[in-house]
This record gives C-alpha cells, sequence and structure tokens, in this order.
C-alpha cells in the first residue's frame, strides 16, 4: 500500500483520531477507532519516531549478539515462529501500523512485538553468562497496597538507556472494548503494565534458566488482557490459558482484590495480598529460586522496597504522593546509575511521567478517578 495513500484514508476515516495530549508537562498519545487496521495506521503515524528508534536498538542487538549473516532478518526469522499464535485483529493492526509509516514493514513490526519473548525467553536461558544482555534490561519495581479502600498499584520502570528514545505513553480507545493506558516501547501492542476502566496491572521481567514456550508474544497477550478482563480474577485466568515466552512477576487489582504472580514459562504462584506487596526482578518464593540466573540479584531492591512500604501501611496516612515517595527513593528503587538499568518512567493510579519520580513533572492517570 502507498503510505501516502494511507494516510488520506486515516484523515477521512470517520470518527477515528489520534492526538498528543499534554497534562503536568507530561504527554500521551490518545488514539480512537473502531478498526484496529486504522488504530494501528494511526498509531504508526503519531509514534513514527519511537517504532524508528526501536528498531535501530533491535538491529544493534541482532548484528552485536548473531554471528549469521544479515542477522536482522535472522531475527525476523525467529519472531515468525511466534506469529500463528497472534489473533488476526492484532495481526491487521500490526500491519496497519507498518503502513503508516515510511521504512517500517510488517515483519519490523512483528519482530519488535517479539522482542522481549527472544531475549528474555530464549537467547537469555541458552546464553545465561554473555555480557550482552546487560545492554538490554528491562528492570522495575512495583508496589501493590489495600489502604483507605482502595487496591493501589505503583511501578518505577527501569530500562537500559538504549531504551530511552523508544518510550512513551498511550491511552488506546475502541468502542465496546475498554480503554487502555500503557507504557509502550516503539510498535509493542501493550506492555503487561497500564490501567483500564477494570483492572490495573504491573510487571518485572525476571532472568531465568527456564526457556520460554513458543506460545503469544508478551507483548500481544498484555494486549489480551486489557481488553478481556473483567476483572483481577478473570484477567489472572485469562494469563494462565497459555504458556509463558519468558519469566515474569505480575501484580493484578480491581476493586475487590490484588492478586500477585511469580511466573514461569509453564508454572506459576499466586498469592491473594491482604495488606501490601512489592515485586521486583526476583522470585520471592522459595520454590522458584532454583531457576534464578543470579541469586541475589534484585534482593537489596526487593528487601528496600518492601521495608518502606511497610512503614507506610504501618502509619495509616497513604496518600499517592507517600507512595510517589517510596518510588523516588534513590539509589536503590530510584536508580540512576548510567551501567544498569536506571528509572526512566513511571506510573500510579493518579500519576504517570516519562523520567524518574524523584525529578519529574507528574502527568495526571486519565484513570485517577477509578476506585481500585
Amino acid at each position: 500500500m502507498d503510505k501516502k495513500n494511507s494516510e488520506v484514508k486515516v484523515i477521512n476515516e470517520k470518527m477515528s483520531h489520534a492526538i498528543w495530549r499534554k497534562t503536568n508537562d507530561q504527554k500521551y498519545l490518545e488514539v480512537y477507532s473502531p478498526s484496529h487496521y486504522v488504530l494501528g495506521v494511526l498509531q504508526g503515524q503519531f509514534a513514527a519516531t519511537c517504532i524508528h528508534k526501536l528498531k535501530i536498538v533491535i538491529e544493534a542487538f541482532a548484528s552485536t549478539f548473531l554471528t549469521e549473516s544479515k542477522p536482522y532478518q535472522q531475527l525476523v526469522k525467529i519472531a515468525k515462529h511466534y506469529e500463528h499464535f497472534i489473533p488476526p485483529q492484532y495481526k491487521e493492526e500490526m500491519r496497519g501500523m507498518s503502513d503508516g509509516i515510511n521504512e517500517i514493514s510488517y515483519e519490523d513490526i512483528l519482530l519488535q512485538n517479539c522482542f522481549i519473548d527472544l531475549i528474555y525467553g530464549r537467547f537469555l536461558p541458552e546464553d545465561i553468562y554473555n555480557p550482552i544482555f546487560n545492554s538490554y534490561n528491562l528492570a522495575c519495581t512495583s508496589f501493590g497496597i489495600k489502604a483507605s479502600g482502595l487496591n493501589i498499584l505503583g511501578q518505577n520502570f527501569d530500562f537500559s538507556r538504549i531504551f530511552r528514545s523508544c518510550m512513551y505513553f498511550s491511552l488506546l480507545k475502541m468502542p465496546n472494548k475498554p480503554d487502555i493506558f500503557s507504557l509502550r516501547l516503539g510498535s509493542l501492542l501493550s506492555l503487561p503494565a497500564g490501567y483500564t476502566n477494570n483492572i490495573s496491572m504491573t510487571v518485572n521481567i525476571v532472568k531465568t534458566t527456564e526457556k520460554g514456550k513458543l506460545s503469544i508474544p508478551t507483548s500481544v497477550k498484555s494486549r489480551i488482557v486489557f481488553e478481556e478482563g473483567k476483572n483481577a480474577e478473570s484477567t489472572y485466568k485469562i494469563i494462565n490459558e497459555s504458556h509463558n515466552t519468558a519469566s515474569y512477576n505480575l501484580l493484578i487489582a480491581d476493586g475487590s482484590k490484588i492478586i500477585g504472580l511469580e511466573n514461569l514459562p509453564t508454572d506459576h504462584l499466586r498469592e491473594d495480598v491482604s495488606n501490601f506487596i512489592v515485586k521486583s526482578n526476583t522470585f520471592t518464593q522459595n520454590k522458584f529460586q532454583k531457576y534464578l540466573i543470579d541469586k541475589e540479584y534484585s534482593k537489596k531492591r526487593q528487601a528496600r522496597a518492601e521495608s518502606l512500604l511497610k512503614h507506610l501501611y504501618g502509619s495509616r496516612k497513604f496518600s499517592n504522593d507517600n507512595l510517589l515517595e517510596i518510588m523516588a527513593d534513590g539509589p536503590t528503587i530510584c536508580r540512576n546509575n548510567p551501567l544498569e538499568a536506571i528509572t526512566m518512567a513511571f506510573m500510579t493510579r493518579e500519576s504517570f511521567g516519562l523520567g524518574s519520580p524523584k525529578k519529574s513533572s507528574y502527568g495526571i492517570n486519565p484513570f485517577s478517578s477509578i476506585d481500585f
């Protein structure tokens, strides 16, 4: 398809729109369309820079990690093994993204949506001592607390600096589906961290020796969960209907409960939270310790976050500002060592932003009025 003609089609598409909205010096991309394809075209047009930047990141990884000729195309070839697990409407959206951007193909979009799965579910478990993976860290700290009649989640997103120019927040809107507010990387349909009218969710990648299963890519599965999850319990069931492509922790909240999950590709442990919980880039349950590549990694951050959240819970003076103070606690939780993953974004029920919660302004979460 000629991409200039595609742009004209989108402009004339009835009721579809995309706009960058600003709140307290923070921006997010709002996109609405009744059509997955048009939703994709609009995202492609308005997030083109971030999508191009993620392609550059992946090209750098391919040329450094793979020894074959045409290494980027080798990654595309591997990503295609995941393609038939993707429902057709999301393939249409991905195709729309590629049609909305010059010099980006459908294969580029497919690879971006499988990149996390390839690194953490395929390459890392096969080559656990390779230092290249230190340049592609996705390391986060998540908080859940039951206070003042609310179930509240918050998260810092700690990424390697190479991802800085690939990140943005978006609010996706389609008729008869929940609105979805989440952090995005390039063309990934979603990260497993965000808000809808029904649920909120946080995620923490965990480096394990367990190889991920060929299944629905994490970005696509996250989008399905946000669209179909009616509450925390149904979201939990959807997540466990298929195997995982990597290992990670999740917090899931609605108006009645918070569920904590530690996930391996073919197993998981559930915790129903009674007061508060912290998740970072490690497992806390004894059963899963043997799968960790580095059993000490993130343990100090985990302990520091638990201590601060326990103190806050005990004070009975919970507020969004109190949670943000914990998330801004440096250098362990709010991280700024350029040789490691650094805090590049944050999100709570009321606030969000690119940058760190210690130094950046707080945008207003579009779901700040939802009571969970």
